[in-house]
């Protein structure tokens, strides 16, 4: 026999040994003989009670693994229920040979039918916390101290391989009696297909959501892709899809759909998203962002939106609103509205800075369009600065400051309007016709507050506005004029086919703001018949007007019978517009007008008697 057969039998023969070993360990010795042993290890390592119902088994070829039956983690002692995290079952395997070479492979990890249990009690104690202190944390603190820094270094790998890791039928129970909410996700069900380091990975989720007022069912599904230093982290269009349901939601439930493509590195904490496509409530997002990310993170963005109609998304909130709100009032019971604080603390907590651009906005029935909209973030303070937009035929510039340091918001905004059509603009607002012609305007505001009461009563500013080749509606002055003084002379008012409207060729005035009460201390309207000049106040607190207006006739007003009222130009007509802004009362002054009608007819007498 040569040596060469010698030593091939003499392999053979060790394999033979080593099978033989491995297989009696694996059949022989049934790990479910040392359950008791595994069991106290886990109390001692971690403090917590260990369950093995289930029946364990191993093998060693072709790989290194382990099957784990039914599972459980006790709770500790006064919780409500049994269990902290439990399992129906559990597979691992791994290959021994490629750990030689710094090779991980993998088998299926699985793991199916888990549950947790996260129950925090009235006292503030979680089932989570910590146990009393272990064995093997004293044993890992001496070993901590004896340890160097400088003889640590970071574990590195040529490669790692999974072929796949599944987790099927999961549930996750949370409840914290401190603040009576419970939550859970249910139907967790996560798919890894085979994995391996620096290449694409399909991935997949689906789960259950309910926080008991809301309910959502989320899918997704992508690519990952892990590099071999294992800092960097791809994912390469993960879509997913969320469906939520929920009383408070536009219309009862809302649909979320997205998908993004970035990477996050680790060792420098960085996410860089370098395509979103979101689509929610029909409004379509699509854009790029990048942030770093510390205590503070810093984020930086630039978003396309598309058509945007606040007006038709609230539609269903406000009327189930508007419905809870009249069933909570009994009979004869008045509720008073209570305003919501609006915080901005939270303004603090991120330095953001990006461009938005949104095709059109409506909200309240205002629609603007070619919305560009720059917005930088910093240390609680947001500007808006050079926002612009196409506002009813014209334009709108504006800058936009908010301060979230303090406790009660300060806000301050800058705005041109540059060729404004009046009427749509009014007709959307307040769906009546009241002016119209094109408008420029200029105003600064500045306030603290943002809720409703404060935006009314804590704003100041100043502003000015001019009005051209327009109409004030609903209220025909010349024929207010014609029809008083023809009640003055006795005459019979004549029914008139006039539109009810003053034109004008030109309407301005400026206006200051202060504890809710907008004055204008020179309202002037011009036009080829009427001279309109006057002050008055606008108070938006509790939305009333009060103003007293001069007028002149300086073109050719005729009268009932289709003469010239010669007479009126030599007189200032007062005319008064008072009440509430919905419904304004807009009358002559009679005493006043007849004072000044009086006057005359006793100058002009002296001036006759004198004259003889």
């Amino acid at each position: 026999m040569t040596p060469k057969k010698i030593i091939v039998i003499l392999l053979a023969g060790l394999a033979a040994i080593f099978v033989s070993v491995i297989l009696y360990i694996t059949l022989i010795i049934d790990l479910n003989n040392y359950k008791p042993q595994i069991i106290e290890q886990v109390e001692i390592n971690t403090g917590r009670q260990l369950v093995i119902d289930g029946d364990i088994s191993w093998w060693f070829i072709p790989n290194i693994g382990f099957t784990l039956g039914e599972t459980r983690i006790k709770n500790p002692e006064g919780f409500p229920s049994q269990s902290l995290m439990a399992f129906e079952s559990a597979q691992a395997d791994l290959a021994f040979w490629p750990l030689l070479s710094k090779r991980i492979e993998v088998g299926l990890i699985s793991i199916h039918g888990l549950t947790l249990s996260v129950h925090t009690r009235a006292d503030g104690v979680s089932n989570l916390d910590t146990p009393q202190k272990t064995v093997a944390e004293d044993a890992l603190k001496n070993e901590s101290a004896e340890e160097s820094p400088e003889n640590s270094a970071p574990v590195t790998i040529e490669d790692l391989v999974i072929d796949g890791i599944e987790v099927v039928d999961a549930k996750i129970t949370i409840e914290n009696l401190t603040q009576n909410s419970k939550q859970s996700i249910k139907d967790i069900n996560f798919t890894l297909e085979t994995f391996s380091l620096d290449k694409e990975v399909p991935i997949s989720f689906t789960a259950s959501v309910d926080t008991g007022e809301v309910q959502a069912d989320i899918q997704s599904d992508g690519h990952i892709k892990i590099a071999k230093s294992l800092q960097k982290f791809d994912f390469i269009k993960l879509k997913t899809k969320v469906m939520v349901r929920g009383d408070g939601l536009p219309n009862q439930q809302l649909e979320v759909q997205h998908q993004i493509s970035g990477y996050f590195d680790a060792a420098n904490q960085y996410v860089n998203l370098s395509s979103m496509d979101l689509s929610i409530l029909g409004i379509d997002i699509k854009g790029n962002l990048e942030a770093k990310l510390a205590s503070i993170p810093n984020i930086e963005f630039k978003v396309a939106v598309s058509d945007v109609d606040l007006d038709k998304i609230f539609a269903g909130t406000k009327n189930e609103t508007e419905v809870k709100s009249g069933e909570s009032k009994s009979e004869g019971e008045k509720i008073e509205e209570q305003e919501i604080a609006i915080d901005l603390s939270w303004m603090k907590d991120f330095n953001v800075k990006g461009l938005m651009t949104v095709d059109s906005i409506k909200v309240n029935n205002l629609t603007m369009s070619g919305v560009h909209l720059p917005l930088q973030l910093q240390d609680g303070q947001m500007q808006l600065s050079k926002v612009k937009a196409q506002f009813y035929q014209g334009k709108l510039v504006s800058d936009v400051t908010l301060d979230g340091r303090k406790s009660e918001p300060r806000y301050g905004m800058k705005a041109n309007l540059t060729g404004v059509q009046a009427l749509p603009l009014v007709k959307d607002l307040l769906e009546k016709e009241l002016i119209s012609g094109a408008v420029n305007m200029s105003m600064a505001i500045n306030g603290r507050g943002l809720d409703d009461k404060s935006l009314r009563s804590k704003s100041k500013g100043n502003g000015k506005f001019a009005f051209t080749d327009g109409a004030i509606h609903g209220i025909n002055v010349a024929e207010l004029i014609r029809n008083s003084y023809a009640k003055i002379k006795g005459q019979t008012i004549q029914p008139s086919n006039e539109a009810d409207k003053t034109d004008f060729a030109s309407f301005t005035g400026s206006f200051k703001l202060a504890d809710g009460v907008v004055t204008n201390p020179d309202l002037k309207l011009l036009s080829p018949l009427l001279r309109i000049s006057g002050n008055g106040t606008a108070n938006i607190v509790d939305e009333t007007v009060n103003y007293e207006l001069q007028t002149a006739i300086v073109g050719t007003l005729k009268g009932q019978g289709g003469e010239p009222l010669t007479d009126l130009k030599k007189l200032m007509i007062p005319l008064k517009i008072k009440g509430s802004m919905e419904n304004p009362k807009v009358s002559l002054d009679m005493k006043k007008l007849l004072e000044n009608e009086l006057k005359d007819e006793v100058k002009n007498k002296l001036k006759s008697w004198l004259s003889r």
